[in-house]
């Protein structure tokens, strides 16, 4: 799995402990984990998606696709934007060698479907300390900071929590034999090195 992947299961796992829990993901996908129900359905199956919406208390997810966000904010579930992935951030090293227009152009899709997800979230969660400064920073910059909730909780700590990544308790199981990389022309150009 991915680290996508990764924090949502391990985030569904901790809440299955007190919660019934269902995941979505895209079909082909097997859940170990009998506590967790599993729907198969990816960021494009709208109607599944709606439908678990709608069957749902609370929604925790890293990205709801735009169409969906529209009856989030009109539906009684809640929503828990999972923002540790500060993607604001990652797409401008994606965009770096792109033409101007067409980086700028990525750059403001990525800024406008963060906002989109944390003005629509009743919390947004992150990864780290610094992580969260940065949403909150971006938050404050697009008007985002309720000022009544401000004032509830000047920390606003009740909107925006730090959960960190979480790895699975376990440690991994080894497989296969070990590989040692031991002569420089064994490391393919642009490889890091270790020693």
């Amino acid at each position: 799995m991915a680290g996508p992947a990764i924090r949502a299961y391990e985030l569904a796992r901790v809440l299955a402990a007190d919660c019934e829990v269902t995941v979505a993901a895209p079909p082909g996908s097997v859940l170990d984990d009998e506590r967790l129900r599993l729907l198969s359905a990816g960021f494009e199956d709208y109607a599944p998606l709606l439908a678990a919406l709608r069957e749902h208390d609370v929604v925790v997810a890293q990205q709801l696709p735009p169409r969906l966000l529209t009856h989030v904010a009109r539906l009684p579930v809640r929503f828990v934007a999972d923002m540790y992935n500060p993607t604001v951030m990652e797409v401008l090293e994606a965009v770096a060698r792109k033409p101007a227009a067409s980086a700028r152009r990525t750059q403001e899709t990525v800024a406008l479907q963060a906002a989109a997800q944390c003005a629509v979230a009743d919390l947004v969660l992150c990864a780290s300390e610094r992580q969260r400064d940065l949403w909150l920073g971006g938050m404050a910059m697009r008007g985002l900071i309720d000022l009544e909730a401000y004032r509830g909780d000047p920390t606003y700590r009740s909107r925006i929590a730090v959960v960190p990544f979480g790895v699975p308790d376990e440690p991994p199981e080894g497989g296969g034999e070990p590989v040692a990389v031991t002569s420089s022309d064994a490391v393919p150009a642009g490889a890091a090195r270790t020693a």
